[in-house]
C-alpha cells in the first residue's frame, strides 16, 4: 500500500485522506494507527503520513482510503459510510482518489484522471522488473 501511495503522492498533495471500514493485522493496534475524532471519522492529514502509517500495518483485511482536497469541510453521514465491498467508483462525489484493500492482497484504485491508470501501471511494472 505504501508503493501505491507513493506512486499517488504527485495527485495528492494537499489533501487528506478519509479512513473507513478498516481491519488488517499489525504490532500497533489500528486504533491507534488511524484513530477517531471526536465524529468518529478516521482522518489522516497528508499522503506522507498515511504512507508512513500503513508501513506499520502488515495486512489490510479491508478498509477504504478516500482523498479528498484539505480544503474541503467533509460532513459524513454515519449510516452511509463508505465500505470496501461497495460497487465500483468513488463513494464520495469531492474525493480524487480512492483506494480499497481487499483479502490482504488486493487493492482496487479510483480515481478522477484518466492518466492516473497508466501512470499507476508503468511504474508498478517497472518496480517488478526491478524487483522491488
Amino acid at each position: 500500500m505504501a508503493d501505491i501511495l507513493s506512486i499517488l503522492r504527485p495527485f495528492v498533495q494537499e489533501c487528506n485522506w478519509y479512513v473507513h471500514d478498516l481491519n488488517g493485522s499489525s504490532e500497533i493496534a489500528l486504533t491507534e494507527l488511524f484513530p477517531e475524532d471526536s465524529k468518529g471519522i478516521r482522518i489522516v492529514t497528508s499522503t506522507e503520513m498515511l504512507i508512513e502509517k500503513v508501513k506499520e500495518v502488515n495486512q489490510f483485511e479491508s478498509g477504504v482510503f478516500i482523498a479528498i482536497s484539505n480544503d474541503k469541510y467533509i460532513k459524513w453521514d454515519d449510516r452511509e459510510l463508505p465500505e470496501t465491498e461497495e460497487e465500483e467508483g468513488l463513494q464520495h462525489s469531492s474525493a480524487k482518489i480512492e483506494i480499497r484493500a481487499f483479502d490482504f492482497s488486493y487493492y482496487e484504485i479510483y480515481g478522477t484522471k484518466v492518466e492516473l491508470k497508466e501512470m499507476i501501471e508503468q511504474k508498478l511494472l517497472l518496480n517488478l522488473e526491478r524487483g522491488i
